[in-house]
């Protein structure tokens, strides 16, 4: 495991964050996205949710640049008939708002990948 060390020290030393704290913001703020059905692989999850796994497959990507930097990539899947650049930019505004907000590492980097759109409930 990973922890960031995001250079913020008091006088009782240094806080340091892990990276599951990060991939928890991150994935809580895409959940908050109107649009947004799930974050990772689509069909796939679906199997797995179905046997019991709550994690998903595809998960959040996490990448720790120099400079106190981060990288993320997020896999989402979309309902159908939303606008999925709208949707996509939506997820990197809220995902790097609330990591700013909570770490105050100001250089966060959101790419987001569309892997699926969930197709409509049969009538």
């Amino acid at each position: 495991f990973i922890m960031f060390d995001k250079d913020h020290k008091t006088d009782l030393g240094p806080v340091k964050i892990h990276n599951q704290v990060i991939r928890s913001i991150a994935t809580q703020a895409t959940k908050n996205v109107s649009g947004v059905k799930q974050i990772g692989a689509g069909a796939i999850n679906k199997l797995f949710q179905w046997l019991g796994s709550e994690r998903p497959l595809m998960g959040i990507g996490i990448d720790f640049k120099p400079d106190n930097e981060i990288k993320l990539k997020i896999p989402i899947v979309v309902g159908f008939g939303v606008d999925i650049p709208s949707v996509a930019t939506m997820v990197q505004e809220e995902v790097k708002g609330a990591i700013e907000k909570m770490t105050g590492v100001s250089h966060v980097d959101v790419t987001v990948i569309v892997q699926d759109v969930e197709k409509e409930a049969d009538s």
